[in-house]
């Protein structure tokens, strides 16, 4: 076989390889957009994340790049007495978690939300007349603002912060009655 031959058959063979890579990528590029995926998680910040050291953070965000995903909830920054980034009682922690948290996202090139004020008595309250649920409400967004306002400093430094997420739920249950549903508007 001549040398010109063989040149021939190695360049069809190239060209067909390279057709197979581009064909075959192409395939799982279009697979990749079509098939559904986990996009996003809440997280909710407890009195034991105070204690986790470094190490334990960088884990779950390495678990998160390799779900890829790239929106992060973090669903409320006060709970009951605890608050970040100083507990309710005013103690700061060494390790503030919301902003271990922004940092890691920003590392990870994730998006976060960041929850305001959940009460966990929120479902006994809404559960009432519609005049005590209203007065209850608008107390509920004076401390979801000041909550917002003590932590705008704090957030507005990372890059991964996209808004505020409210914990509050409307469901369908509680919020049928027009009564109720215009403490809502």
């Amino acid at each position: 076989m001549g040398r010109g031959r063989r040149i021939r058959i190695l360049a069809v063979f190239l060209a067909v390889g390279a057709f197979l890579l581009l064909w075959t990528g192409a395939a799982q590029a279009r697979e990749s957009r079509t098939k559904p995926r986990l996009q996003g998680t809440f997280f909710q910040l407890t009195r034991a994340h105070k204690e986790w050291p470094q190490q334990k953070w960088q884990q779950l965000f390495r678990y998160f790049r390799q779900m890829q995903l790239n929106r992060l909830v973090i669903q409320w920054t006060v709970y009951d007495d605890l608050g970040y980034p100083d507990d309710r009682d005013g103690h700061r922690v060494s390790q503030p978690s919301l902003e271990t948290v922004l940092s890691l996202a920003d590392a990870a090139g994730l998006g976060v939300l960041v929850g305001l004020v959940y009460d966990p008595s929120f479902w006994q309250r809404v559960n009432r007349e519609p005049q005590l649920v209203a007065v209850y409400l608008r107390r509920l967004r004076v401390r979801g603002q000041a909550a917002a306002q003590e932590l705008l400093p704090v957030v507005r430094a990372h890059p991964s912060f996209r808004g505020w997420y409210l914990p509050q739920e409307v469901n369908d249950v509680y919020w049928q009655k027009a009564a109720t549903q215009r403490v809502l508007a």
